[in-house]
């Protein structure tokens, strides 16, 4: 584990509960030779685990002999709340947000962000946590979400810990999703000088170039991403998609293959959840494995219901398979969404490497058209 992280030291240990008590067993191993550095067990009441949480970190700090700088050791120690209860309930909101951005889980992130606001009503992250579920939803078209709100709790998240870098690359989300890729760029760049590890300011800042065709900078925003989280199949999708466009033919085929590896073991888990059959597709037809992603389509078209999302990325895939009128027919249908869904999908339609093969296709001409109609009738 430590050759495959770049690390030094490897922290390893158990945590079991029984009632109100926790016993926590750590140890720290030198990824260099595997030698034991440091050994320790705990026995805690849960009232203190925040405490217990600081005492590990110093006695492996101890361990190791160093001396944290300021910022490594407000990294350690700072939480956002005091209330363990709202901490809890945060963390298995971030593991739904985390599990993969399809509309399910984000609406159980959502909650659970909201329910930890009402443990703790000055919980800055959760209120960041919800503006960042409500700008995958809004580019959901689901109509729970608005902009407003995603914009309302970015900046109550910093009303409450100004410089969180969080809430900027929320902020940073909501302008992409309204189509203000200038704005975007800002927050996003603000996020970056906070937290240059932050997985949703790397990767949406690259959806940002992406979608104005700046593929050689959206490659480097997709390349830190996947290595903040090598198993995020977006991020492995979309330098994909920048790869094809800058005519890399290598570069795509690799990404594809290792992107595909992961969408395997996502469907294994989901194997009902159409979005990742659509990927999948794409990913089988870019390896010339036709017939599978064919079926994979078929699989996914069956489920899709009027899932705008799904219906965007199914036509990619029938574009893909070489089956046009078939991915027009799934364009078409999705073209019904919300004033801000229609102007975020058709500039990422024009950038879309996925729908090269419907450039001159009428039925896609005329349906840019129309999307630019309804764009114009909803400004004026």
């Amino acid at each position: 584990m430590g050759r495959e992280l770049g690390v030094r030291y490897v922290l390893e240990g158990s945590v079991r509960k029984a009632g109100n008590r926790v016993r926590i067993a750590a140890q720290l191993i030198n990824g260099k030779n595997g030698h034991l550095v440091w050994a320790e067990r705990y026995d805690r009441d849960l009232e203190d685990i925040f405490a217990l949480q600081d005492e590990i970190s110093k006695n492996i700090v101890d361990a190791l002999k160093v001396r944290l700088l300021a910022k490594e050791l407000e990294t350690i120690t700072k939480r956002g709340t005091d209330n363990p209860e709202a901490y809890q309930i945060y963390l298995m909101g971030r593991s739904f947000f985390n599990r993969g951005h399809e509309t399910r889980n984000m609406k159980a992130a959502r909650h659970l962000f909201a329910k930890a606001i009402e443990v703790d009503p000055l919980y800055a992250r959760a209120y960041a946590g919800l503006a960042d579920c409500d700008s995958y939803l809004l580019l959901a078209n689901d109509p729970t979400a608005t902009y407003d709100n995603v914009v309302a709790n970015a900046d109550r998240a910093l009303e409450l810990e100004p410089g969180l870098a969080d809430a900027h690359a929320s902020r940073g989300i909501a302008m992409f999703t309204k189509g203000r890729r200038d704005e975007a760029e800002v927050e996003f760049e603000k996020a970056l000088e906070l937290d240059p590890t932050s997985f949703e300011a790397n990767f949406f800042y690259g959806r940002n170039c992406h979608a104005q065709g700046q593929f050689e900078k959206a490659r480097g925003f997709y390349e830190r991403t996947i290595a903040l989280k090598p198993d995020d199949y977006r991020a492995w999708d979309q330098l994909r998609a920048v790869h094809v466009s800058l005519g890399q033919h290598e570069e795509a085929v690799e990404s594809a293959r290792q992107c595909l590896q992961r969408i395997e073991k996502e469907i294994a888990a989901y194997p009902d959840e159409p979005i990742l059959l659509c990927y999948g597709g794409c990913l089988l037809a870019d390896l010339g494995e036709m017939e599978h992603g064919a079926e994979w389509a078929s699989r996914a078209a069956a489920i899709a219901g009027n899932d705008l999302r799904v219906l965007y990325n199914l036509g990619c895939c029938y574009a893909k398979l070489g089956k046009a009128e078939e991915a027009m027919d799934c364009l078409e249908r999705q073209a019904s969404g919300s004033p801000i869904y229609v102007a975020q999908t058709t500039a990422w339609m024009k950038k879309d490497s996925d729908l090269d093969s419907l450039r001159n296709h009428p039925r896609y001409l005329a349906l840019i058209d129309r999307m630019n109609a309804q764009l114009g009738a909803a400004k004026a």
